[in-house]
């Protein structure tokens, strides 16, 4: 799919258990190999993928942008509050869940041609930069990441009497052994950005 100046690649990639992770990659007209964004919104792909959007302007600025929908996210759903505590009832999480989506699209990034392999960086806003967060700590491949409007952190869920907060943005038990500062912490010394925590 073309734009001016750009191109737009539909993508499906099969992450573990045989989901489907949907994928846009915009790519810029100039050959070479590109710096490259995973840009991760909570309402998914086509959140801001419209000509004159985000990523268009990363795309202009000479970026590879890769836009998944993440589990619960886009075309992939929603996930309520009965699906977010099934999964902890069989000993996942799905901060988990795309955290490996997050991870498993970044290692089709490096394979790619037109990706430069020790140029991929993050960015996830609000709930997808939890996961984003505890993808980046396990994954070397990502060299810097931005967190816009992040958590920040759980303990200051517990510590308060009124927050709103995704039931698939929890991870049980998380403060029986890390919370999101920590995670922060393991990222040193790759540049970490974080914008307006909440």
């Amino acid at each position: 799919h073309g734009r001016d100046g750009y191109s737009v690649e539909m993508i499906t990639l099969e992450s573990e258990g045989g989901s489907i992770i949907p994928l846009l990659v915009f790519v810029p007209k100039a050959e070479g190999r590109h710096r490259t964004l995973l840009y991760l919104h909570p309402q998914g792909k086509l959140a801001e993928a419209a000509p004159g959007r985000e990523i268009e302007r990363f795309v202009r600025r000479g970026f590879v942008v890769a836009a998944p929908d993440l589990s619960g996210t886009g075309e992939l759903g929603h996930v309520s509050s009965d699906v977010a505590f099934l999964a902890e009832q069989v000993g996942r999480s799905v901060v988990g869940i795309r955290a490996a989506e997050i991870t498993r699209v970044a290692r089709y990034l490096q394979t790619r041609g037109d990706v430069d392999a020790n140029a991929i960086y993050g960015s996830g806003r609000e709930g997808a930069a939890i996961a984003l967060l505890h993808a980046a700590a396990f994954d070397p491949s990502l060299r810097g990441i931005a967190l816009l409007h992040p958590l920040v952190g759980y303990r200051s869920v517990v510590e308060s009497r009124q927050y709103k907060l995704d039931a698939a943005d929890l991870v049980a038990n998380v403060l029986t052994a890390y919370d999101l500062p920590d995670l922060a912490a393991t990222f040193v010394p790759r540049p970490l950005l974080i914008v307006e925590p909440r």
